[in-house]
């Protein structure tokens, strides 16, 4: 789903109409694991739209070890993750009991196995070595918005 406004313009129904996407192809239905993963630009965005202008309290949980943020929305109690590595113009609706990881099973070694590097001086070096990959489950259980990026002349010239 693409959104023609800037995070700074984001709406309630570009969220809620993401979610209601997910949804209806099944996934968002277990309310401890329905998550919204953002960047610092969107982040902002539903602070604003689902906390400061709705006035509704902050709370926040604990998922998998990891401390959410969470807001109420027409689909039920939502987690807020922040994550860096998403990228600034994409909202990511995740139903995380959907997500797994895959590990890679190399002939011969296994999962993870111990490799020797080189030899330095009297010392010997090893790595541990093993490749994980993310199960989606349902791709059709998540939902991911794209929204406007802004040109060189809507960035503010403050650095702000």
């Amino acid at each position: 789903m693409t959104s023609t406004h800037a995070a700074k313009t984001l709406s309630e129904d570009d969220v809620l109409d993401l979610m209601q996407m997910a949804w209806d192809n099944g996934g968002i239905r277990e309310a401890e694991t329905r998550t919204i993963v953002v960047n610092s630009d969107l982040k902002r965005a539903l602070t604003r739209i689902f906390i400061k202008d709705a006035g509704y309290k902050e709370e926040t949980r604990n998922v998998g070890g990891v401390s959410l943020q969470t807001i109420e929305t027409d689909f039920g109690r939502c987690n807020i993750m922040l994550d860096s590595l998403v990228l600034k113009d994409k909202m990511l609706v995740l139903s995380l009991d959907q997500l797994a990881p895959r590990f890679l099973e190399i002939p011969g070694k296994g999962h993870f196995f111990v490799e020797p590097l080189a030899k330095t001086g009297a010392s010997d070096k090893v790595q541990l070595y093993g490749e994980i990959g993310l199960e989606y489950g349902n791709e059709k259980a998540h939902a991911v918005l794209t929204v406007k990026t802004p040109t060189v002349t809507e960035q503010p010239s403050n650095g702000k």
